[in-house]
């Protein structure tokens, strides 16, 4: 399986410094829009099938419908790729959201507050949204750690979610837990566990 995997775009930030010294804000915006542009462009050269986007692709406070409405008739080049979008603090998923009053193309699937699983013949994808500007509470993650416990891996699992919880190969640093309150200590060591565990079952079926 093949996919490509982005986040922190941050579309139409506002880039307070950079605009202070003459249009290099908005330079900045455009060369946003070129990156993008050749993330697809290399979703359409290698045939890519899944297109992961964990968080923040824009700014919630600042970003112009001019600005969807291109990032959507980019997703409209690769219509056989499916492309999952977890909103994060920065775009979260609230009612006047572009993610719930924009029409998206078909390709897109935008995951909700709870936690939803996309089933496919490859890959199952779960993931959930952020609903505030702060991730308030762990219970969707924990719960999904607690479903796989006992569970028999069939393929791959994925989990799509903005990158404010976990953070490469450390995950989230401890001050994160003790400052945010995001996990408590034994869920966050349940959940190290169950992403080890699923590092290593990548790499002995050489699946990423």
């Amino acid at each position: 399986m093949r996919f490509v995997h982005i986040a922190d775009m941050h579309f139409d930030a506002p880039f307070v410094v950079l605009n202070s010294r003459t249009n290099l804000g908005e330079i900045r915006r455009m060369e946003q829009r070129k990156a993008l542009k050749k993330v697809i462009n290399y979703i359409k050269e290698n045939n890519i099938k899944y297109l992961f986007i964990a968080g923040d692709l824009y700014e919630n406070e600042h970003i112009r419908k001019t600005t969807i409405e291109y990032i959507n008739n980019l997703f409209k080049e690769i219509p056989n790729t499916k492309i999952f979008i977890s909103p994060g603090n920065h775009d979260p998923y609230l009612n006047n959201s572009f993610y719930n009053t924009f029409a998206w193309t078909k390709n897109v699937i935008i995951f909700s507050p709870n936690m939803q699983i996309y089933e496919g013949e490859e890959v199952d994808v779960y993931g959930f949204a952020f609903t505030d500007f702060y991730c308030k509470g762990n219970a969707v993650l924990i719960n999904y750690v607690e479903s796989m416990k006992d569970s028999v891996v069939v393929g791959l699992r994925c989990l799509l979610f903005c990158r404010k919880l976990v953070k490469r190969e450390n995950i989230v640093k401890e001050n994160l837990i003790k400052n945010h309150n995001m996990f408590w200590k034994n869920e966050f060591r349940q959940f190290i566990y169950e992403f080890r565990r699923f590092r290593k079952f990548c790499n002995k079926y050489a699946i990423i």
